[in-house]
């Protein structure tokens, strides 16, 4: 739920904060969809890695879980940082005439 919440709610207050409050733009224009669903999926995994590794009290499957965590992590970073990125107003070209 805050993962979804981020990209929707999240990414909606960047364009906001760069745009104006009469920009609609859609999340889903600012994002990295592959960006969106790599980290999604390493998320999964780290929540089911962990919960695998404290159930069969595995640590070494704990560290794995904490690693993937830490790439969907910087996934996320990465792609909000892109949806920041774009959301900058472009700036006018010179008129030639």
């Amino acid at each position: 739920m805050a993962y979804a919440h981020i990209h929707h709610i999240g990414v909606s207050l960047i364009a906001t904060i760069a745009r104006g409050d009469d920009d609609e733009t859609r999340p889903g224009e600012l994002l990295a969809a592959p960006l969106s669903w790599t980290s999604f999926g390493l998320f999964q995994i780290a929540v089911a890695a962990g919960a695998s590794a404290l159930i069969a009290q595995t640590p070494p499957l704990l560290g794995a879980a904490a690693l993937f965590g830490l790439a969907a992590w910087l996934t996320l970073g990465i792609n909000l940082a892109i949806a920041a990125k774009r959301a900058q107003p472009r700036a006018a070209l010179p008129r030639l005439c």
